[in-house]
């Protein structure tokens, strides 16, 4: 299947919202380890300190994959 001009530049917006999503989440991150939250969530060693851990690796996972599925998109390449 040949990537329109269209659906390339769709994907490369999409790409790029993407990226600014990851680096929004990326600044949380650095955020909370640089004001001290990210350790004090680490002493409760609870629930709650297990669920972020796991979201903030499951939603990073998933922004890099689609991200990269983007850019492959974007770029016009495909796997044969």
């Amino acid at each position: 299947m040949t990537e329109t001009p269209r659906s390339r530049r769709r994907a490369a917006i999409e790409a790029l919202l993407l990226a600014v999503a990851l680096a929004m989440l990326i600044a949380h991150t650095a955020y909370w380890r640089a004001s001290g939250q990210q350790a004090h969530l680490f002493e409760r060693r609870d629930a709650l300190a297990v669920l972020y851990n796991l979201g903030l690796v499951l939603v990073t996972g998933t922004m890099i994959a689609l991200l990269m599925m983007r850019v492959t998109k974007a770029l016009g390449y495909q796997v044969t």
